[in-house]
C-alpha cells in the first residue's frame, strides 16, 4: 500500500463528496424550478452562464473589492442576499461569501435591461490584465468554488430549457390564434352569410320603368 494509492484513495473519496452534494443541490433545484408555475411568455429565454462565465463575474468582483480595494457602488436594494427569491443556488463558497454582489449579478443578459452602472477601478487593472488574471485564477480554483459553479451554471440551463418549453408553447399559442383569424376572415370573405341569402330570396325583382325624354329642337 503506497503513498500514491493511498492519495488516490483520496481524491477519489473527495470527488464523490463533491458529486454527492453537487447531487443533492440539483436535486432541490430541480424540485422547485418543477415546481413553480411560472406563464407563458412571449420573450425568448437568454442562454444561461457557463461555469467559467459565473467564476468570471466572481473572481471579477473578488479582484476589484479584495485585492484592489475599491468600494462597491450599489444601492442597498441593489445588492444580492442569497436568500432572495429570484435565486435558486447554493450559498458562495467561502473565498467570494464577504463580496458585496448586485442582486443579479448571475443572470445572463442583465446589461440589456439596465444602465450599467460604471464602476471606478481608479486605473489600477485595465480590462485586459483583468481578464489575464481571471484566466490564471480559474487553472488553480479551489474545489469549492469549481463545484459552486458548475452547480449554478447546471441550475441556470434548467431554467433556462423551463423556460424555451414556455416560450415555445406561447409563440404555437399565439400562431395558432392567428391562423384561426386569418381562415376566419378569409371565409366570412368569401361565403355571405346565410340571412343575406334568405333576404335575397324572398325579396321580389325590381321592374325598372323607362322614363322617356325628347330632345328639344334647335329651332325654337
Amino acid at each position: 500500500f503506497t503513498k500514491r494509492s493511498h492519495k488516490i484513495i483520496i481524491l477519489s473519496q473527495k470527488k464523490t463528496s463533491q458529486e454527492t452534494i453537487k447531487t443533492s443541490i440539483m436535486m432541490c433545484a430541480c424540485s422547485t424550478i418543477s415546481s413553480s408555475a411560472a406563464p407563458l411568455t412571449t420573450t425568448k429565454p437568454t442562454r444561461p452562464y457557463t461555469e467559467y462565465n459565473i467564476f468570471f463575474q466572481l473572481e471579477r468582483e473578488y479582484i476589484l473589492q479584495v485585492l484592489l480595494a475599491v468600494e462597491p457602488t450599489y444601492e442597498p436594494h441593489e445588492i444580492f442576499h442569497p436568500s432572495q427569491p429570484s435565486y435558486r443556488g447554493p450559498n458562495l463558497p467561502p473565498r467570494y461569501a464577504e463580496l458585496v454582489l448586485p442582486n443579479d449579478w448571475y443572470v445572463p443578459g442583465k446589461e440589456k435591461r439596465r444602465k450599467r452602472r460604471h464602476r471606478k477601478s481608479h486605473g489600477a487593472i485595465g480590462f485586459h490584465e483583468l481578464s489575464l488574471k481571471i484566466a490564471d485564477a480559474w487553472k488553480k480554483v479551489d474545489d469549492e468554488s469549481r463545484t459552486f459553479c458548475a452547480v449554478l451554471s447546471d441550475i441556470g440551463m434548467l431554467e433556462y430549457k423551463s423556460a424555451m418549453r414556455k416560450f415555445k408553447m406561447s409563440t404555437a399559442g399565439q400562431e395558432g390564434i392567428a391562423d384561426d383569424c386569418e381562415n376566419a376572415n378569409t371565409k366570412a370573405a368569401k361565403k355571405p352569410s346565410k340571412k343575406t341569402n334568405d333576404a335575397a330570396k324572398k325579396s321580389p325583382p325590381v321592374e325598372i320603368t323607362p322614363i322617356p325624354f325628347e330632345i328639344p329642337s334647335l329651332h325654337d
